[in-house]
């Protein structure tokens, strides 16, 4: 997929926090998807609407026209496009989409946009989260999120942001809900960043649409517990609500909590389970461990990186060792191709977990 011809004529200001935003232009469901491009300044009067979905196969892509020209992204961007262009959801709303507005052929402008993507997905009016299309019950489960449940049943179980009683549900329409929040997008690896961050989550799935109720007191469905079906999806929905009411206020989580989570995520690019995580991060743990997004560094030299600043990071000897089970974890495939060796530490000494 050339993507290089597309950007010249709206190259960034990389001097600044300058960003590409996309319009959806209208159309019928039988005309091609076309988008235009806006460049912003990213403050916080900016009105847009970011996007959190998975790529996709690279195999599958769709043609659409940008600026007029064509341009090819992947099947399940297509999809959602589509389905908004036909709902008219987002129209003359302007879009932040990554793998259109960066241009992913040019490292400089690719560092300086992620570096970005904390304060964008934070500063973004909305974050429409996309779940793909419609299957597996999807369409119940959106229902079922979108009503009003008996909260004063004795026998009640919490799910989501409401006290569902059995009496009004059965088990299977649970079912439901357990696998929409097990779909393979809550295990992108950016999705943790971009829905914790947001100001305001929209999920998309199919035809369907659900707004994530604030974390706040003034909810007016009390009892937001999205880890009690014990998905990965409600683990970082209840982050996100543990983020605003807490954690966010702290200025962020420290490296080995993000470690944890980083290590049972996924990404097509190893670097990305560290990067993707940035927004996250309290500041002074961004200096501690030295994390800034350069992907001009090799996964080897990241990972070098890393376990050289866990070296004199001053962790407690549990905390080390954890830490560097956890990047061993991460960066396996490296290990696996021969490109480093490592081992984690049986004692408290610090000796080298790479072996060059």
């Amino acid at each position: 997929m050339a993507l290089e011809p597309m950007y010249p004529s709206t190259d960034l200001d990389l001097g600044r926090q300058e960003i590409r935003l996309v319009e959806l232009l209208d159309g019928s469901e039988s005309e091609t998807i076309s988008l235009r491009f806006h460049r912003r300044v990213l403050d916080d009067s900016l009105d847009f609407t970011a996007l959190s979905y998975m790529w996709g196969d690279p195999d599958e892509t769709r043609t659409i026209l940008l600026d007029g020209t064509t341009f090819v992204i992947r099947e399940n961007l297509w999809q959602f496009l589509s389905e908004v262009r036909r709902q008219g959801t987002y129209r003359k709303t302007l879009l932040w989409i990554d793998a259109i507005c960066i241009n992913q052929g040019n490292i400089r402008e690719r560092n300086h946009q992620v570096e970005l993507m904390g304060d964008l997905y934070s500063k973004a009016t909305l974050v429409a989260a996309w779940l793909g299309v419609a299957g597996n019950g999807s369409d119940v489960a959106m229902d079922l999120l979108n009503r009003r449940f008996c909260n004063s049943c004795e026998a009640s179980h919490r799910i989501g942001f409401h006290y569902i009683s059995y009496r009004c549900l059965e088990r299977t329409e649970l079912s439901t809900i357990e696998v929409l929040l097990s779909r393979p997008y809550w295990r992108r690896v950016w999705i943790t960043q971009e829905v914790i961050l947001a100001k305001r989550v929209v999920l998309h799935c199919g035809q369907r649409l659900f707004e994530i109720p604030p974390s706040n007191e003034e909810c007016p469905a009390p009892g937001l517990i999205w880890d009690s079906v014990g998905t990965i999806g409600g683990s970082i929905l209840d982050s996100r609500r543990n983020w605003h009411q807490q954690d966010g206020a702290k200025g962020g989580f420290d490296f080995v909590t993000m470690a944890r989570t980083s290590a049972w995520l996924q990404s097509s690019d190893v670097r990305d389970r560290i990067y993707a995580l940035k927004g996250l991060l309290h500041p002074s743990e961004l200096s501690r461990f030295n994390i800034s997004v350069d992907y001009h560094l090799s996964p080897a030299e990241l990972y070098m990186s890393l376990t050289e600043a866990l070296e004199v990071a001053g962790l407690s000897d549990y905390d080390f060792r954890f830490t560097t089970s956890m990047l061993c974890i991460i960066f396996i495939s490296l290990k696996r191709k021969g490109d480093v060796e490592m081992s984690v530490p049986e004692n408290s000494s610090r000796q080298r977990t790479l072996v060059e």
